[in-house]
């Protein structure tokens, strides 16, 4: 006879538990370590750079490496910078936290006065963060780092985390209170130490403390704090130890659940020093408050809020420290593309802030740099340059224009050269040496020099590698000039410095009517820009790169309080050539700047058919790569049915996709079925199904399919099969008439 098994008390109450939950969580299991051998073989493959060979394949391997070499040595630098100022960004908030949890939870008169009267209630902070959960997750993290640091007194701090998924209902919620304040290791504060053990797999190690009662009863914590005071030798009134219950996200948790959680913690607060800490997706306080809490539950709590610092000023902080600081100039000598700028500014202005997107883009945008752009290595002084890269830089479309301005002058003076001798102009650019007004074979020969000399090449871009540091300078000062001066004329909505930095590389702002606003300020206290220019906010040189236009403009107002004179001298800085020179026409500009890579159509190699790879691989556009693949399917596909050339058949999918885009918007089963089966090519399509059989048996199988009875039924499973894909792709929704379909969210196909 059969083994009846008797389920233990902790078997039931588990049953029991889980059928009160609502949803379930699947949980991974832990990844077993690599042997010593796995790990070695993993060491080893990561010592060759992730980079893949450029020009063709002959970029050499030490070429390989050295831009690798580049891109972790410019990202270590921005990623410090990143990381510098998100730590310190809520540093303010948590130094008011800390004060307000070390702060006594009330005192021995207080707790007599107030049991008598019953109007003791609950300490509650609400932290009002944005509307970005994974912000609001850093802040959180941030706030046990700095919880957990020495100075703060830790050990006193005991600081539990709950979230949604840890508090499915009020038991589970008890549950895990419990858990964390037994567990030895609560005091650590870890990141991320919620995920990594299953809520449900309970600590064989605390069971000497429940005692024999459930893991849900809250009187454990009440005994564990006894002992623990009688260890420390002090009262409830006297303890420095706090249990801070910190609600993650507070907004996602079942408000039923929340409210008897906060019931149950009032209950306890005259006995336990226990405060609440609730994260919250919302910046005002008292409406949340009202949504979210009972009206008697209301009368039980204290609440104080605690405001974090702004997402969005934060982000334009980061853009700021990252683009548009003095320090790049000679570090990060690479300046931001017009394009790239608006982009990064569009997609954070217009987004819910995300600071881990924005960083992810930064990132995205260096390595697709270094990634794509083979003459990165010059960016390294030390690198010595072969052949290969010289005639790179000759083949880049700013020397092509470069070359069509000299000759297109050398031209023109030849005309006029028996008339006189007029000093050459190269449009934007400038060449070293100075060409010599009396001979246009010297001339000449300065012009071929550079389509044959790989020396004059080399020797050109040290100087508009110098020239755009000078260039980088420059724009620096006036962006932070003129973003300055913005706030002395109060009809201007204020822009962020990466708009004005947008406006002047595009050689846009000299025209704007911002410009012209920001003027009529500053003829209102020209004060404020003498001020201004001689602090320390603009920089007249960073080590060897001066901008000598700026110490011009300084030695022309120091000593001078005319308002005209003060006015005129500024506008001439701001419209002087460099500033005004888009970063599109420097030469060798392909090299300095961060444009965000380059998408190149290789059926059209067109300049304007490029699209930007960064936005793409963060926001791919879906629809016009399904699109494609149904259009054209031999960009994706490899199969028997469009191997050849000169096949006539298309799969059956994009056969059906070619009749749907053709269709109305409401789609008549029958009348679709019947257009798709007219438009397939009957004998082609068993003709090449025939050819892709590899015995008599399946031929005379796709022989036999020729009857029209056999032809209609293998036509009409081939119909549902790809209508069934469109549905599931997004194209097609049966209506509530089952003899109709309609077309989805492609309507205007």
């Amino acid at each position: 006879m059969g083994k009846v098994h008797s389920f233990t008390s902790q078997e039931v109450e588990a049953v029991e538990d889980d059928a009160q939950k609502t949803h379930y969580f699947l949980n991974v299991g832990k990844r077993r370590k690599l042997d010593a051998v796995n790990d070695h073989l993993s060491d080893a493959s990561q010592k060759k750079a992730p980079f893949t060979e450029l020009f063709n394949s002959r970029e050499s391997s030490q070429a390989v490496e050295k831009r690798y070499a580049l891109f972790c040595d410019v990202w270590d630098r921005q990623h410090q910078k990143i990381q510098s100022i998100l730590e310190h960004a809520n540093t303010s908030l948590f130094e008011q936290l800390t004060e307000y949890i070390k702060r006594p939870v009330v005192t021995d008169a207080q707790s007599e006065r107030r049991s008598l009267e019953n109007t003791h209630k609950l300490p509650v902070g609400l932290l009002l963060l944005g509307s970005n959960t994974a912000n609001n997750f850093r802040v959180v993290v941030d706030f046990k780092r700095h919880i957990s640091s020495h100075e703060n007194g830790s050990s006193d701090i005991r600081l539990i985390n709950l979230d949604s998924k840890t508090c499915v209902n009020i038991k589970a919620g008890l549950r895990e209170i419990i858990k964390q304040l037994l567990s030895k290791g609560s005091e650590d504060i870890k990141e991320g130490d919620e995920e990594n053990d299953d809520s449900q797999d309970e600590s064989s190690d605390d069971e000497d403390d429940y005692d024999g009662r459930v893991n849900y009863d809250f009187d454990i914590v009440e005994d564990w704090l006894a002992r623990y005071m009688a260890k420390e030798g002090s009262s409830l009134f006297t303890t420095k130890l706090r249990i801070i219950i910190v609600f993650r996200d507070t907004d996602s948790m079942n408000k039923q659940v929340l409210n008897q959680l906060l019931r149950l913690l009032h209950s306890y607060s005259t006995k336990l020093p226990i405060k609440v800490i609730m994260g919250l997706s919302s910046h005002n306080a008292i409406e949340w408050v009202d949504s979210n809490l009972t009206k008697d539950l209301r009368m039980l709590i204290q609440c104080v809020s605690f405001s974090s610092i702004d997402n969005k000023a934060l982000g334009f902080k980061l853009i700021n420290e990252i683009f548009l600081s003095y320090d790049n100039i000679q570090y990060e000598p690479l300046l931001l593309s017009y394009r790239l700028a608006t982009i990064i500014y569009n997609r954070f202005q217009l987004s819910n802030n995300s600071i881990d997107s924005l960083i992810s883009e930064i990132k995205l945008s260096y390595m697709i740099y270094f990634y794509q752009q083979p003459l990165s290595c010059l960016l390294d002084p030390s690198f010595l340059p072969s052949p290969l890269y010289v005639e790179s830089l000759r083949k880049l479309p700013s020397f092509k224009v470069f070359i069509e301005n000299l000759i297109f002058q050398y031209n023109k003076e030849k005309k006029a050269a028996q008339n006189q001798r007029k000093p050459i102009a190269i449009g934007d650019f400038k060449i070293s040496s100075k060409i010599s007004d009396s001979s246009l074979e010297t001339y000449k020969k300065e012009v071929k020099s550079y389509l044959s000399s790989s020396d004059r090449i080399i020797d050109e871009f040290a100087n508009s590698y110098n020239d755009i540091k000078k260039y980088h300078l420059q724009i620096l000062n006036v962006v932070n000039i003129v973003h300055s001066m913005q706030n002395l004329n109060p009809d201007i909505i204020p822009l962020e410095r990466i708009k004005i930095y947008q406006m002047v590389v595009d050689g846009n702002l000299i025209f704007s009517s911002y410009l012209k606003n920001v003027l009529s300020g500053i003829k209102k206290s020209p004060g404020e820009l003498l001020q201004f220019l001689m602090s320390s906010h603009v920089a007249k040189q960073i080590g060897d790169i001066e901008d000598k236009d700026l110490i011009k403009l300084k030695h022309t107002l120091s000593n001078t309080y005319d308002e005209k004179l003060i006015i005129n001298a500024f506008v001439s800085y701001i419209k002087s050539e460099r500033i005004t020179t888009k970063l599109e026409h420097k030469l060798f500009h392909e090299v300095f700047s961060l444009s965000g890579g380059n998408i190149i159509n290789d059926e059209c190699q067109l300049e304007e058919n490029y699209e930007n790879l960064m936005i793409n691989l963060i926001r791919p556009k879906l629809r016009a790569t399904i699109e494609n693949g149904l259009n054209d399917p031999k960009s994706y596909l490899e199969n028997d049915l469009i191997q050849s050339e000169h096949s006539p058949v298309l799969p059956i999918t994009c056969h059906l996709f070619q009749v749907y885009k053709d269709a109305p918007s409401t789609i008549n089963i029958y009348d679709f079925f019947t257009a798709f089966k007219h438009s397939l090519p009957k004998d082609a399509l068993l003709a090449n199904l025939s050819e892709g059989c590899n015995n008599e048996k399946d031929r005379d199988l796709i022989k036999s399919c020729s009857d029209e009875d056999r032809w209609n039924k293998l036509v009409y499973s081939w119909f549902l099969l790809s209508c069934f894909e469109l549905v599931n792709l997004g194209f097609l929704k049966e209506k509530s008439k089952n003899d109709y379909l309609e077309k989805a969210i492609w309507i205007n196909l």
